[in-house]
């Protein structure tokens, strides 16, 4: 239960769900956008939902419209690298009443919810990661400070985690009331994919005979999409690569495929839309993941709900989401990939889905939060 909680009028039913995230990732278009997920689940429960999303090139606040009860608000802010800042007031202006924190090691989650405690909001943190994972040692003790910081917070306020890795690491900080709530794909966005792999292959351009691995995410480095580049180095011309994603890394990747001679054998695409990205899920065999300290994947999930398997290292989301041997594989190193990749069969890609739909839903997590603030039909928290 919500402290220092107050008893919410059935008609003031404004929830937010705020971003303090201020980067790249998760731009509409290109994703399965995890908080209009939430606030479809919410608002089917009679919640007006607001979405704050930061943006550090915005001079004026705008507005878009989901539907009749989600708004997402585009907030101006300022930015240190993906950390944001903005005026809280903009919470009173839409008068929510409960709001979700994304708090993870954001540095200004300490004053959001000092703002929310003084005007009465009732809010939750939803952590994804805690800890930096930055390999410049003097910005990875710098942010795991305020990520300490932030724990103190945590401590005295719900709080949800992505997966049982976040919670696990909490619990040796002393955090105690802390429930995993999982991600989830918004079913209603994912367009019904009816062509047979065969066919989409020939429509994707993509070679009908082989067995197509994809790797698909920002080309820098916490990804490791040179590794994928090794996988394909080591393995015979059975394999085909289809490599979807935009970076830093774009000319030394190109490099890499001249080097290992891997130029018939990859196929490169800078972006796809999501609508049309499910159509390649579909298409391929695997979907590969090499970023070790992967928070959660939501290539992960929309591939597993298009019937195929991942095969990726061990990591706090793919371990959470991957039923190891059984929709997928978890690796260690490139040797156990190659090794799993012979074991993939269709029965995996079936159960991946049967997964994705069970666990990773909204509704079901949706229920989950109401249930844990006990909101009930007086929607008292």
């Amino acid at each position: 239960m919500l402290k220092d909680a107050t008893t919410i009028n059935r008609v003031d039913k404004n929830f937010g769900i705020l971003r303090l995230y201020c980067g790249s990732s998760g731009q509409k278009g290109y994703y399965n956008l995890q908080e209009v997920g939430l606030a479809k689940a919410l608002a089917k429960r009679g919640y007006s939902v607001f979405i704050f999303l930061l943006n550090s090139e915005l001079k004026k606040r705008n507005e878009e419209i989901v539907s009749e009860n989600i708004r997402i608000v585009h907030v101006p802010a300022k930015n240190i690298v993906n950390h944001g800042f903005f005026k809280c007031s903009v919470l009173l202006d839409y008068e929510i009443n409960i709001l979700q924190l994304q708090s993870d090691n954001q540095i200004y989650a300490p004053h959001v919810m000092k703002f929310c405690k003084k005007h009465k909001i009732n809010f939750y943190n939803y952590i994804g990661t805690v800890f930096s994972d930055s390999k410049n040692y003097l910005k990875r003790i710098l942010m795991n400070s305020f990520s300490r910081r932030n724990i103190g917070y945590f401590s005295e306020h719900s709080t949800f985690v992505k997966t049982p890795h976040v919670k696990d690491q909490l619990k040796t900080m002393g955090v105690r009331n802390i429930e995993v709530l999982p991600v989830g794909l918004d079913f209603n966005v994912i367009p019904q994919v009816l062509e047979s792999k065969n066919a989409l292959r020939k429509m994707l351009g993509l070679p009908i005979k082989k067995k197509i691995l994809a790797f698909v995410g920002r080309l820098e480095e916490y990804k490791q999409p040179l590794d994928i580049l090794k996988l394909m180095h080591k393995l015979d011309d059975r394999y085909f690569l289809l490599l979807i994603g935009k970076g830093s890394l774009k000319e030394i990747l190109f490099s890499k495929i001249r080097e290992y001679k891997l130029e018939g054998r990859v196929k490169y695409l800078e972006a796809v839309p999501n609508q049309e990205m499910h159509s390649y899920y579909k298409a391929i065999d695997c979907l590969i993941n090499m970023n070790q300290h992967e928070i959660f994947g939501m290539s992960i999930l929309e591939a597993m709900y298009q019937e195929c398997p991942v095969v990726a290292r061990h990591a706090p989301g793919p371990n959470f989401i991957i039923d190891n041997g059984v929709t997928g594989f978890l690796c260690d190193d490139l040797k156990t990939m190659i090794k799993s990749l012979e074991k993939l069969d269709e029965n995996m890609g079936i159960q991946s889905k049967e997964r994705i739909i069970n666990i990773f839903n909204w509704d079901s997590t949706c229920e989950k939060i109401l249930k844990s603030l006990t909101i009930n039909e007086n929607v008292k928290i």
